[in-house]
């Protein structure tokens, strides 16, 4: 009977959001996360407008291995110091910008763990050295399983 009160009082949209927020992960604006396959853990910025992950990178330098394609580049730890890293190469995106600029941005594919879940995804390198935080993560690693409440940070760590 409570039930069927609730349901004719509530429209369904809302007891659906209800639910599904229920089985999803609250996590700040800001949260730490893990790139376990380069041994860093990093501060990032949660950004539910972008579709992909970025991560800061600089000094980049396309490699070919046994026909593979890779890219070496550097980033800084948790630390601030250097960390020279190589990853395989997925895909090569050309951005446009609103003037007219166009850039190439490498992407790579690897691991990442927000809180305890761990989901290999794509993520942009480019150089994030203007930018607060060294870590994007974008839609791609946030969909189906977590919600953003903008008003914290760092919810993953209480």
């Amino acid at each position: 009977m409570f039930l069927l009160s609730i349901i004719s009082f509530f429209p369904l949209a809302v007891i659906n959001l209800v639910i599904a927020n229920h089985t999803k992960i609250t996590i700040g604006r800001v949260e730490w996360v893990e790139l376990p396959e380069f041994n860093l853990k990093l501060e990032a910025r949660i950004d539910t407008g972008a579709r992909n992950c970025s991560l800061h990178a600089f000094n980049q330098k396309e490699i070919e291995l046994d026909g593979t394609k890779y890219i070496e580049f550097t980033t800084h730890d948790a630390q601030k110091k250097k960390v020279k890293l190589k990853a395989k190469v997925a895909k090569i995106k050309t951005i446009k910008s609103p003037g007219g600029y166009s850039a190439r941005r490498y992407v790579i594919k690897t691991k990442v763990a927000l809180g305890k879940e761990v989901r290999e995804v794509y993520i942009t390198l480019n150089d994030r050295s203007n930018m607060e935080y060294p870590f994007l993560v974008g839609r791609n690693l946030l969909r189906g399983k977590f919600v953003v409440d903008v008003s914290h940070s760092h919810l993953l760590d209480k």
